[in-house]
C-alpha cells in the first residue's frame, strides 16, 4: 500500500518496513491466476467513486493491484490463492477516503478483513465497499527557533485501541515540506494521536514520549483540524 512515496508494512507499531519489499514466489509465477472484482462507492451518494485503489494483499505482501474507473468499478487480476483486498484513496481526486478493507473494516485488518480465496482461471465478483469521506489535519513542525523542520514523517494511530495492537494508518504517513508544514486528508472519524520523527527523534503531539501519554484531538468528517503542531529541541 502507498503512503505518499513509500511502500510500507506498517501496521503495528512494533513492525515497520519501508522498502520496495514485494516479490512473487516462483508458484505464482507460473499460475494462470484469476480475477476479483467489484466497485467502490460513495456511502452518502451512493455513486461510484473514481480512482480508488484496491489492493489485493496475500502472505506475501501486495499481490496486485488496480484502480476503480469512472463508474467506481474494478477488475483485480491475481496469481490463484487467498487475499485480503484493501481500498484506499491513493488516486482519488479529493484524497479524502478511508481506508477499508474487505468486507467494510476501517483501516487495514488481518484480523477481521475477509479472506478472498481465487482459483487458477476463475472469477470472484462482488468484492465491493462503500466508502466514507474522513477529516483533516494539519500543522507544523519547528525548531525552538521557530525554523520548519524538513521530511518529518508524521503518522495517525487510532487512540482508543491497545498501545501494544495500535493500527497504524499507513495510507496517511506524510512528510512535512522545507517550511515544515504538513497536511494529512481522508483521516478516519474519531480520538486521533499523531506522531512526528525523524531519524532518532520523535514526539507525539503536545511533546508526549509515548502512546499511552499522547494527546489525544478530534477528527470530525469533512472538517480540517488545524494547528496540530510540533516543537523539536535544536
Amino acid at each position: 500500500m502507498r503512503v505518499r512515496g513509500i511502500r510500507t508494512t506498517c501496521m503495528i507499531a512494533a513492525v515497520c518496513i519501508a522498502a520496495p519489499f514485494l516479490t512473487t514466489s516462483s508458484a505464482q509465477a507460473t499460475s494462470a491466476g484469476g480475477t476479483i472484482s467489484g466497485a467502490a462507492t460513495d456511502v452518502q451518494t451512493s455513486q461510484g467513486i473514481t480512482g480508488i485503489c484496491v489492493v489485493a494483499w496475500g502472505p506475501s505482501g501486495d499481490a496486485g493491484e488496480a484502480q476503480t474507473d469512472l463508474s467506481g468499478n474494478y477488475t483485480l487480476p491475481v496469481p490463484a490463492g487467498s487475499y485480503l483486498v484493501v481500498f484506499n484513496n491513493c488516486g482519488s481526486p479529493n484524497n479524502e477516503y478511508v481506508m477499508e478493507t474487505y468486507p467494510g473494516v476501517v483501516g487495514f485488518s488481518s484480523d477481521a478483513g475477509q479472506q478472498v480465496t481465487v482459483a487458477d482461471g476463475g472469477s470472484i465478483t462482488n468484492i465491493s465497499t462503500t466508502m466514507f469521506q474522513g477529516g483533516t489535519v494539519n500543522g507544523t513542525v519547528k525548531n525552538a527557533q521557530g525554523q520548519g523542520l524538513n521530511r518529518f514523517l508524521l503518522f495517525p494511530w487510532l487512540a482508543h485501541v491497545d498501545a501494544n495492537k495500535a493500527q497504524i494508518f499507513t495510507q496517511y504517513g506524510t512528510y512535512t515540506n522545507r517550511l515544515g508544514f504538513y497536511s494529512i486528508s481522508g483521516l478516519p472519524n474519531g480520538s486521533t494521536k499523531l506522531n512526528a520523527g525523524k531519524g532518532k527523534r520523535g514526539s507525539y503531539y503536545d511533546d508526549r514520549p509515548n502512546f499511552r501519554k499522547a494527546t489525544v484531538f478530534l477528527i470530525q468528517p469533512g472538517q480540517t483540524t488545524p494547528n496540530i503542531n510540533f516543537v523539536f529541541p535544536s
